[in-house]
């Protein structure tokens, strides 16, 4: 067997283990645009060069969907068809929550999302993939709950949480983006060659095409 599929199925085989379960994800719907899903080209070029600390991505990512999965359990909760009321206040709350957690990941893995001109480890490299399924299931799983939530309540409910359910959706892109624009910026120190870039790019592209579906919600938070 050949060194790059060694990887590649290390790589596979430790997300698995060390990510937590998420339901099953639809392919998301090409991006048009090669740009738009790796980043502002331009900014990606200009990334300040230092040594990425995969480790601090890994974290952030992993304590944001930590944080955010209670909060979304519990908007789904007081959302479904059959609870007995809305609890306006807590949904705010929990969509406060939520927006809170994710600028603190943004800025958190910021200084970790430098250019590098140091190869990745195998395993930075598997850390990295697991970042960016865990950013995948989560941004699903918002998704899923925002939607469940604006098909349920009614338009008085909706008027009051709007703005809280605009502000997570906008907050999608901009917590993507950085570490997929990271992504395209490093595959070139990717150990095993063609095998793994391709599957970390995979990955990165369903990961801003999952996130840009989220557009589609803000029309209907108003």
């Amino acid at each position: 067997m050949k060194f790059s599929n060694v990887i590649a199925i290390s790589l596979s085989l430790g997300c698995q283990v060390l990510a937590a379960p998420a339901p099953a994800l639809p392919t998301p719907a090409p991006v048009s645009d090669v740009g738009a899903v790796a980043g502002d080209a331009s900014a990606v070029r200009s990334l300040p060069v230092g040594v990425p600390n995969i480790a601090v991505i890994k974290g952030a990512v992993s304590e944001l969907r930590s944080s955010v999965s209670g909060e979304l359990s519990t908007i789904t909760s007081m959302s479904a068809s059959d609870a007995p009321s809305y609890d306006i206040p807590v949904i705010k709350k929990s969509l406060a929550n939520i927006a809170t957690h994710m600028k603190t990941a943004t800025t958190g893995m910021a200084p970790a999302l430098v250019g590098s001109t140091i190869a990745l480890t195998a395993e930075e490299a598997q850390a990295l993939l697991c970042a960016l399924n865990e950013i995948e299931a989560l941004v699903y799983n918002i998704k899923l709950a925002l939607s469940s939530l604006l098909s349920t309540i009614g338009a008085d409910a909706k008027a009051l949480i709007g703005p809280e359910i605009a502000t997570v959706l906008e907050l999608a892109i901009p917590l993507v983006a950085p570490p997929v624009g990271f992504v395209y910026s490093i595959l070139g120190l990717v150990p095993g060659g063609a095998v793994v870039t391709t599957e970390l790019t995979t990955v990165a592209h369903s990961v801003m095409g999952v996130a840009s579906t989220l557009k589609t919600l803000l029309g209907s938070a108003h």
